[in-house]
């Protein structure tokens, strides 16, 4: 297994946005395009990143195609970025009261191959499923 170095703009945009700078994760980034980046991975990750700052800045309606666009990139993948994506977009469904595209998007996450943070996300998602099935 050959080990890259991390792009130094996703780097900066995740601590960015770990840290609540949501602007300043934008900005690392926008000089970026999906076909900026070579490795799949890193496409995956830029999808992923910008749906989340998408998400926090309230622009759901672009988190919702960054997310889309992680789920078919990364799919099959080990990362957990699509995994996390179809969390976010459940969360996303179920506070629009769209109750079955939630439940489809949270039972998504239990599909994909993703080994980083499996047993967090799954457990995220299925309760996600119990609060929407009491509704």
């Amino acid at each position: 297994m050959q080990i890259y170095p991390p792009d130094i703009a996703l780097l900066k945009a995740r601590l960015y946005f770990d840290g609540g700078y949501y602007d300043k994760a934008v900005f690392a980034l926008k000089d970026k395009k999906v076909s900026s980046f070579s490795l799949t991975k890193e496409k995956l990750e830029y999808f992923y990143r910008m749906g989340r700052i998408c998400h926090q800045q309230n622009k759901i309606d672009q988190a919702i195609v960054f997310y889309t666009a992680t789920i078919s990139t990364g799919i099959g993948l080990p990362y957990y970025f699509a995994a996390n994506a179809a969390l976010q977009l459940g969360y996303i469904y179920e506070l629009k009261k769209n109750y079955a595209k939630a439940s489809y998007y949270y039972k998504r996450c239990d599909q994909m191959k993703n080994e980083e943070y499996k047993n967090s996300i799954e457990t995220k998602a299925k309760a996600g499923l119990r609060r929407i099935a009491k509704l």
